[in-house]
């Protein structure tokens, strides 16, 4: 187990990192885990996302999806989305950037058959009690129950720095990165100071595992003092990627969150109706101003004539 140290030397006892998470305390294989989940299909840029009442339908989201750009830009990453108690509801993750549209994308756990490992796994674990669990494991609401994965193609694929958003974290919960695939950095920044340099930057190897405790009452969980990321690789780099597990308490009945889509659905079409109207009126508007122009050359031509 190894503690973040900020660069005053402060050690974050609630941000660690565990080498060979996976393979040791889980007894998993990392190299086939990643297998699996590269294995599983992606959905077209352009496709709908289906909703399913049981949560069956699993599926990679591509960056470019319109669901998941930000801001209009593509993304330089893929993601599927997987949570417990699927009938419940949806548990929401409030990430910056994220839309409703991206809400049926989530799908239940029970078919994502690497994320069910690793999942079992981690409550086995968490429940066995060892160092690292007790620290983690206060109460029953700290077991994971929300899971995204994630893959980046080649080394121009990123996440820049972030903290996470704890809106809808159980407080005083801890999230976990397991990353996998080809080794790459993996680095931390002081939060409040945001054009600083990293102060940690690191190869991680598949199978390690980061902790990081977020959403405390007082504000000094390691999330809120920190800001993590993957960079860009200025050399060449393999596939990578990690599964991200939470604990997330926000939960949305499954027709609210269908009467969300359709809303945001018709406020997009209103906002591009819009849009195009305004471009229209400024394409009527330049038209109008060369027509006028065209109209008064004549004049001009007699007045410049009548000059001579």
């Amino acid at each position: 187990m190894k503690f973040l140290t900020l660069p005053d030397g402060t050690v974050l006892e609630d941000a660690f990192i565990v080498e060979n998470f996976l393979q040791q305390y889980l007894q998993l294989d990392a190299n086939k885990i990643f297998e699996e989940l590269k294995s599983i299909g992606s959905l077209g840029e352009t496709e709908v996302i289906p909703f399913s009442e049981n949560g069956e339908i699993v599926k990679w989201v591509t960056g470019g999806h319109s669901a998941l750009k930000f801001r209009g830009n593509n993304l330089k990453r893929r993601k599927i989305w997987c949570q417990k108690n699927y009938k419940k509801g949806m548990l929401k993750y409030g990430y910056t950037g994220w839309q409703h549209a991206i809400s049926n994308a989530t799908c239940d756990v029970q078919y994502v058959r690497p994320i069910l490992k690793v999942a079992s796994a981690l409550d086995t674990f968490f429940l066995e009690g060892t160092e690292i669990s007790d620290k983690i494991f206060k109460r029953e609401e700290h077991l994971f129950n929300h899971y995204i994965a994630t893959i980046y193609d080649d080394e121009t694929y990123k996440i820049g720095f972030h903290s996470d958003k704890q809106t809808n974290f159980v407080e005083d919960s801890y999230f976990l990165v397991i990353k996998l695939g080809e080794a790459r950095k993996f680095e931390f920044r002081l939060a409040d100071q945001k054009k600083s340099k990293p102060f940690f930057s690191e190869n991680l190897s598949p199978g390690t595992a980061i902790f990081v405790r977020a959403h405390s009452s007082d504000g000094t969980d390691a999330n809120s003092r920190v800001q993590h990321g993957v960079p860009e690789m200025n050399q060449k780099c393999k596939i990578s990627g990690s599964i991200v597990a939470r604990c997330i308490k926000t939960v949305v009945p499954w027709k609210t969150v269908q009467k969300n889509i359709g809303r945001a659905q018709k406020t997009r079409e209103r906002r591009i109706q819009r849009t195009r109207g305004e471009k229209e009126i400024g394409s009527v508007g330049e038209e109008a101003d060369l027509v006028q122009n065209i109209v008064r050359l004549p004049e001009d031509q007699a007045k410049l004539t009548k000059a001579r």
